[in-house]
């Protein structure tokens, strides 16, 4: 799975929003509140006596916000001098940092409105900003260097939904499904979500979406028995082969892979690396994802058809250092390989897709006819918003691999999630390896186990994962203190997903303060 700095700071906390008024503005306006431009850029650059931080992070925000709409380029050359880190004026990059933020100046016009959010306690600013030509949302997203007075670096900039304030009310209670309701069409103003979301508490529904298209050239809708990709969060099946066969006795997960595959082509890689660091993503074993891999991709079949372009990549970053990695899952597959004596898809169908119970997940080869799988879809674009009806083919591989691609359905997710739970597939104690923090991932609270990530934010545990593939959008979390799963599953590639995802992640926290 593919994560932006923003998408995972997105998820530290329940934001604050602070709620700016929406106004129409134009040039003439612009030009009339210069004066308060001045006063916004013009104010101390460091924090005013008896300020918090997260006023002071505020000041910056809305500095950055009137630098962008004042006329020329010498209050975006001031913003940077003042609030961004002290490295960019030394290193003479400025002039860059004022041709990014005016590249797009004719084409989206000013800022009309924004919205502020300071995230993680301190760590990250969020600048929504609805631009005037278009009415498309963008999210600025400023890392807060703490140790240079707090000034920020600009580290991404998404395409976004204007925020909404969060309910304070528990997942079971009708107002959070109101407001679920509510913000899902909200985000389809600009954003339409195509595919299957699911929630549950207690063994009981408490909100379910199915739609969009399954297959636009058939025009079949999607349905809760669609089968939808999964991208990476079908590595999570591949972690619990590993600790099946670590439970039976056939490995172990400290064993170096040399042992399992003798004929590794790179012995030394083989001999150093253990199991435990391709789980963990930290082995340094890179990603087979480039030009070779999609030229051949339509005619991979097989996990051994995978190890030429796995072998391009070994090194690619060090040993020792979480760096998500694709290859690594790909290698543990041909462990699993190895170690059953079967294949690899034959052995998650047999081990765990059918004493799990789920029917209706699988790898199937996406040349044949499987009228029950969703096509995936990429969005058109006009003026940064997505038009509607408009689905445009996205391109996939033969098969899904051990580092993910299955299909499947939000009931089968559950499934899997009760299966877990309920030592269907794995022992307490293999389950509680699988769900340790074994390395911290990529925020406060957030840690990589074997195949899931874990967090603890709001006082809630979660463990699961997502994905992200051409036309594919995944998220999968077990909330076991709170008795909770949530599922997301679709096959148009908007922002939808996963703000749907987001807001629901943050909704079912609410047990942290109140619990339902």
């Amino acid at each position: 799975m593919s994560v932006t700095f923003g998408a995972l700071l997105r998820r530290l906390e329940k934001p604050r929003i602070s709620v700016m008024k929406v106004v129409p503005v134009n040039r003439t306006v612009l030009a009339r509140l210069a004066p308060i431009w001045l006063v916004l850029l013009f104010l101390p650059a460091g924090r005013l006596a008896g300020e918090s931080l997260d006023d002071l992070l505020r000041r910056r925000g809305e500095a950055f916000v009137a630098a962008t709409n004042a006329p020329g380029d010498s209050a975006l050359v001031a913003f940077a001098r003042d609030h961004l880190g002290t490295d960019v004026a030394r290193e003479g990059r400025t002039g860059r940092i004022v041709e990014v933020m005016r590249r797009d100046w004719p084409q989206l016009g000013p800022i009309d409105a924004h919205r502020l959010q300071v995230v993680g306690e301190g760590a990250a600013l969020f600048v929504f900003c609805r631009r005037a030509n278009t009415g498309a949302w963008q999210n600025y997203q400023f890392r807060v260097l703490a140790q240079d007075g707090h000034r920020l670096q600009l580290v991404f900039v998404a395409v976004a939904v204007e925020p909404m304030p969060r309910p304070t009310t528990p997942i079971a209670d009708p107002a959070s499904r109101d407001w679920l309701a509510t913000y899902l069409r909200h985000v389809e103003q600009q954003h339409p979500f195509g595919g299957v979301i699911a929630v549950r508490h207690r063994n009981q529904e408490v909100f379910g979406v199915a739609q969009g298209m399954a297959d636009d050239a058939r025009k079949t809708p999607i349905s809760r028995s669609s089968r939808l990709n999964m991208a990476s969060g079908s590595k999570m099946f591949t972690a619990v082969a590993i600790l099946q066969l670590a439970q039976a006795g056939k490995l172990s997960v400290d064993d170096p892979l040399l042992s399992h595959l003798p004929d590794f082509p790179d012995r030394d890689f083989a001999a150093r690396t253990t199991l435990h660091q391709l789980l963990t993503h930290t082995a340094g074993a890179g990603n087979y994802w480039d030009d070779a891999y999609e030229a051949a991709w339509d005619t991979i079949t097989t996990l051994p058809q995978m190890l030429p372009h796995v072998l391009r990549h070994l090194g690619e970053t060090p040993a020792g250092e979480f760096s998500y990695a694709n290859s690594g899952y790909v290698l543990l597959g041909l462990v699993i390989e190895a170690a059953s004596g079967e294949t690899y898809y034959d052995y998650v169908q047999r081990h765990i897709f059918a004493p799990a119970g789920m029917v209706a997940t699988g790898f199937p080869l996406r040349g044949e006819e499987t009228p029950d799988v969703a096509r995936p879809y990429d969005p058109r674009l006009a003026a940064g918003a997505v038009q509607p009806g408009a689905y445009i083919p996205a391109v996939l591989g033969a098969r899904g691999t051990s580092a993910g691609g299955a299909v499947t359905t939000a009931d089968d997710m559950f499934r899997f999630a009760d299966a877990l739970q309920g030592a269907v597939l794995l022992d307490r104690a293999h389950l509680a390896l699988m769900t340790a923090d074994h390395v911290p991932y990529s925020a406060t609270d957030s840690w990589y186990g074997y195949g899931v990530i874990i967090e603890k934010k709001r006082g809630v545990l979660s463990y699961g994962h997502g994905g992200m593939a051409p036309g594919t959008q995944f998220e999968f979390k077990v909330y076991p203190d709170v008795d909770a799963v949530m599922v997301m599953l679709s096959n148009f590639d908007t922002i939808a997903g996963p703000e749907m995802a987001t807001a629901i992640d943050d909704v079912v926290r609410n047990a942290g303060n109140r619990r339902n």
